[in-house]
């Protein structure tokens, strides 16, 4: 006996599901659930996580969204290849450009446009929009199934009968899903409060806003098999769909951006042309002995490790710097580095240190230097704005950040939504951040509210159970992923709340995971301030600085 969940929320669906990616994965592996379908509404922002975790695990995790549809229910999308990867991508691209997240719908032209190698379910929900849903059906064909769910409510049997009358409709098979919200019943509780936060009321008015009980969880096999003991090949279908879809995360390939290498070169030809320049620029009379070994050795490693291109992406960023006069400088490790320093990357010059390259790169940890890149803070748009121009903005995108809950934010949410009085959740979220219990009855009472009180101790009860769940989404103080390839068919991309920017989905740790390159381009304040000295000692000393040349011992 076995069977696929093929709808599955996490708390990446932000305010639905009250379950993070890696618990719901956890508890399918222990349930002997053999694969999971991860549909987040309109958006891939947890899948790096649950896919991870799927290969600690052992369960398959099948890449998937949930899409709005204008005019129509909701449609979950799956990827049964990686050219339904790409075309998921795009959809969910195009619906995150509508102007906020709560309107984000998907014109029926898009989705029909974009449908290649995708798999939909649609759910009962659909016989109130017939037209559409057999202009879709007619679109996806063999990829399209209607989903069944059992929630041990007075309206199960309502809800199948749509389905199957949309399973006749159409010739298409039914699967039977949980459309879980949480990996155990006992979050429902969160689930309720998350359901409020969501919709900015409080647990007394929310009313049909929440759900009627506990049913939307991860069953155990056997549970399942018996709710649908009636119907066993609806069952039997959700392994249907999981031997459907080939595609996971680590089918995806990251290219560096092939500009970076002049024809004729290879990127390691090239970087050492680069090198022995920048060497005649820095040592107009020949680098020292030592330094010319420190070059030697760091480039056959670099060359070892494949990181030529790397290196090459972070001197072009720079380049665009020194041609527009903006003052630049490697931070941390980088400093380490005669190559970077070659490369005008640092103006740290080596034959003045003692620092180990191997903090900065090593045989070891095979994996790419991490060289974040300052720039003067009152002109560093004007570099982000001259990435987008020259990669264009399908290839580069900034990262995504995840605010994740914290016990202020957590308590003040969660206090209003379960209806404390703004007094009560101020009392409670003074100087909350600043204490290890901050969310113990101890801490509640020393703030001056009653501990024992029902709202106050659900309130501390569900702060702790949301902290680290995502809140919201932002930019990156500074990441950047540049491509070879538009990177709308690997990663969702949508604006930022910042004018001109945009970012991927996926943050810091899941451009790691799934082997993206980041180059971070941040704002230090201090080289402007370095930056109007160099002027002003120019107009009255007739002297030209640069970070590299002012003296050691200044």
């Amino acid at each position: 006996m076995s069977y696929a969940e093929i709808h599955c929320q996490s708390a990446f669906s932000f305010h639905e599901g009250a379950s993070l990616p890696e618990e719901l994965v956890a508890q399918a592996a222990k349930l002997g659930v053999r694969a999971l379908g991860i549909c987040d509404r309109n958006g891939v922002y947890g899948l790096v996580r649950a896919w991870k975790a799927g290969k600690k695990h052992g369960v398959q995790v099948l890449s998937g969204a949930i899409v709005s549809i204008q005019d129509a229910p909701d449609l979950v999308l799956y990827a049964a290849h990686e050219h339904g990867w790409s075309s998921l991508c795009e959809l969910l691209t195009r619906a995150s450009e509508t102007p906020t997240r709560s309107s984000r719908f998907l014109g029926i032209e898009d989705l029909l446009a974009c449908q290649n190698d995708l798999i939909a379910l649609m759910g009962p929900e659909w016989t109130e929009a017939s037209a559409t849903a057999a202009t879709i059906a007619e679109a996806f064909g063999d990829r399209l199934y209607i989903e069944a769910h059992r929630q041990r409510l007075s309206t199960d049997a309502l809800h199948n009968a749509k389905s199957e009358h949309l399973a006749r409709l159409f010739s298409r098979p039914i699967v039977a899903t949980s459309r879980v919200l949480h990996h155990r019943p006992e979050r429902q509780p969160l689930q309720d409060v998350l359901r409020c936060i969501q919709h900015k009321v409080s647990l007394d008015t929310a009313g049909r806003l929440l759900e009627p009980n506990a049913e939307r969880h991860l069953r155990p096999v056997p549970d399942m098999m018996e709710l649908f003991a009636d119907q066993p090949t609806w069952t039997a279908n959700t392994l249907e769909i999981a031997d459907r879809c080939h595609f996971d995360l680590g089918q995806l390939g990251y290219r560096y951006p092939r500009e970076v290498v002049p024809d004729g070169h290879t990127p390691m030809s090239w970087l050492r042309v680069l090198t022995q320049n920048g060497c005649a620029s820095r040592w107009p009379q020949g680098p020292p002995p030592q330094v010319l070994d420190q070059l030697e050795h760091e480039l056959q490693l670099i060359d070892e490790l494949g990181f030529a291109t790397y290196f090459l992406t972070v001197h072009d960023i720079v380049a665009i710097a020194q041609d527009k006069q903006i003052l630049c400088q490697g931070r941390g490790s980088a400093a380490n580095s005669a190559v970077c320093y070659a490369l005008g990357i640092t103006a740290v010059d080596p034959s003045r240190s003692r620092m180990l390259f191997e903090r900065f790169i090593s045989r070891e940890r095979a994996e790419p230097p991490d060289i974040d890149v300052d720039f003067e803070h009152e002109r560093r748009e004007e570099i982000i704005q001259a990435i987008y121009e020259k990669y264009g903005r399908h290839r580069a995108a900034m990262v995504n950040e995840v605010i994740s809950y914290r016990p202020r934010s957590a308590v003040r949410d969660v206090g209003k939504a379960l209806g404390l009085s703004l007094e009560q959740v101020d009392k409670m979220a003074k100087g909350v951040d600043r204490w290890s219990d901050a969310l113990s009855p101890a801490r509640a009472k020393e703030a001056g509210v009653d501990p024992e009180d029902p709202r106050v101790a659900a309130t501390l009860e569900r702060s702790r159970e949301i902290l680290g769940f995502p809140r919201h989404v932002s930019i990156h103080v500074g990441g950047f992923v540049i491509a070879a390839e538009n990177l709308r068919t690997r990663c969702p991309v949508e604006p930022a709340s910042m004018k001109d920017r945009t970012v991927i989905q996926w943050d810091k740790d899941d451009v790691d995971a799934v082997g993206f390159v980041k180059v971070d381009v941040l704002a230090l304040g201090m080289l402007t301030a370095i930056r109007k000295c160099f002027s002003l000692i120019k107009e009255h000393e007739g002297v030209e600085l640069d970070l590299a040349s002012v003296p050691a011992e200044d």
